[in-house]
């Protein structure tokens, strides 16, 4: 039984490693594409092309989705606006 637990829980990180490996290449692939382009007009300095959106917050509140949100909603649109950032602060 501890080898069944101990296996599920080495699968879980390893999918868990690769999912966190694919969203950085997949910044990463974009950030080359878009590094000629002027963002001097963009002035919050996200680009939510950066990321893969898994919450959907284009669509928020435009018809498509209901406009009231849960926690777990919250936590994802926060952890992609985050990423979204091209530009780190340093303060």
């Amino acid at each position: 039984m501890k080898k069944i637990i101990t296996g599920i829980l080495l699968l879980f990180f390893a999918i868990q490693f690769q999912a966190q490996t694919t969203l950085e290449k997949y910044t990463t692939a974009v950030d080359t594409k878009l590094q000629n382009i002027d963002k001097s007009s963009i002035t919050s300095n996200i680009l939510l092309d950066r990321v893969i959106s898994v919450s959907s917050i284009v669509e928020f509140n435009q018809g498509v989705r209901q406009d009231t949100t849960s926690f777990t909603h919250f936590k994802q649109v926060w952890y992609e606006l985050n990423r979204a950032f091209y530009t780190k602060n340093t303060s």
